[in-house]
């Protein structure tokens, strides 16, 4: 069996958060080793399930980044779909930030400066995610094919999804979320291309949660 191949450190965590523990905790924090710093590098996520102590670990190759990577947040580079989450997958991670974020605007309270990078750290995670669906999608195609949902997580959202996977509405999610990303940012003074995100509110009350639109 292959090792599965994450294009960046943030897909292997996607990828290890939609992989539960026998038990059925998602929650994981695990340590990392570089088992081989040649390119392609292997990582080794080694950790114990919070709930039942099992010992956990998963083992990705990482592919080499692009000689100039973006600027921004990226799950994976280029047009290159991934190789470990499916479609399917994917509408499901965009979902959860999505409805994650919806009672975080629905609460009408005001983000702490502690609460800010994980908040915007989903708020790009749900932008993010739509991308990673579209690449699954050939040009000119009017859905998505059977081969893009190989799991069977991502087949059984796929057989509810209906409209959430047809272009033009991926297109739309799209535009939706990445203007929610930039409206967070602009509201709270996150730099984009500033590596640390951690930045926290500018001085003075801090904006209400409902006062950025996650729909």
């Amino acid at each position: 069996m292959s090792m599965p191949r994450a294009r960046t450190r943030s897909e292997a965590h996607v990828y290890m958060d939609l992989v539960p523990c026998p038990c059925g905790e998602n929650e994981f924090a695990p340590d990392v080793d570089v088992l081989d710093p040649e390119p392609p590098r292997v990582l080794r996520y080694v950790g114990e399930c919070p709930r039942c102590g099992r010992s956990r670990e998963f083992v990705f190759e990482l592919a080499e980044p692009p000689a100039s990577p973006p600027t921004g947040y990226v799950l994976g580079y280029g047009d290159e779909p991934s190789t470990i989450i499916d479609a399917g997958q994917w509408l499901l991670v965009a979902e959860m930030c999505r409805r994650v974020l919806e009672q975080v605007a629905d609460s009408g309270e005001s983000l702490t400066a502690s609460q800010v990078p994980a908040v915007h750290d989903t708020v790009l995670l749900a932008a993010a995610a739509v991308d990673e669906i579209r690449k699954f999608l050939p040009a000119g195609a009017g859905e998505l094919p059977a081969d893009a949902f190989w799991t069977e997580q991502g087949r059984a959202v796929r057989s509810v999804a209906g409209e959430l996977l047809r272009p033009d509405e991926l297109a739309a999610a799209r535009a939706r979320r990445w203007a929610a990303v930039a409206e967070f940012e602009a509201l709270y003074g996150i730099d984009e291309d500033d590596e640390d995100e951690t930045a926290v509110p500018p001085a003075g009350p801090s904006p209400a949660r409902g006062d950025v639109s996650f729909r």
